[in-house]
């Protein structure tokens, strides 16, 4: 899994059109925006599986430990790798991670998966505001 971090002030997105993937959305689903929060662009890949996952929320929590932020954003990204996971286990995963960070405490926005979406964020700028993960 390759994930790519960014602590932003404030993060929001629009839905625009379904891919070959995608489900159907309600229209309160085609929208999200947050303040101050970690966004996780999430990349799945074959050969990920639980011990993946669990390695990941290792990841989310330390970088999020280290910023001071309780407040997610999944946005699934699969444009960091040439190997990618099913679309139906990497959407998995993701429930997977944000039911459990939402377990934790954590405030958890996920983006829609099969989507193409525009978006805007406003980025903080400190050591640790942008990082990247290979789990």
């Amino acid at each position: 899994m390759k994930l790519l971090f960014n602590h932003v002030s404030n993060f929001e997105y629009r839905a625009t059109e379904k891919t070959k993937i995608g489900t159907e959305l309600e229209e309160g689903e085609k929208t999200g925006e947050t303040g101050e929060s970690i966004l996780v662009k999430v990349c799945s890949e074959s050969g990920d599986d639980d011990s993946t996952v669990e390695r990941t929320l290792d990841e989310i929590k330390d970088i999020s430990n280290q910023v001071g932020v309780k407040s997610l954003v999944l946005f699934p990204w699969a444009h960091l790798s040439q190997d990618l996971a099913s679309p139906d286990a990497a959407e998995e995963m993701m429930e997977e991670m944000k039911k459990r960070l939402e377990g934790e405490g954590f405030e958890v926005l996920k983006a829609p998966f099969g989507w193409y979406k525009e978006w805007k964020l406003e980025s903080k700028g400190h050591p640790v505001s942008v990082l990247s993960r290979a789990v």
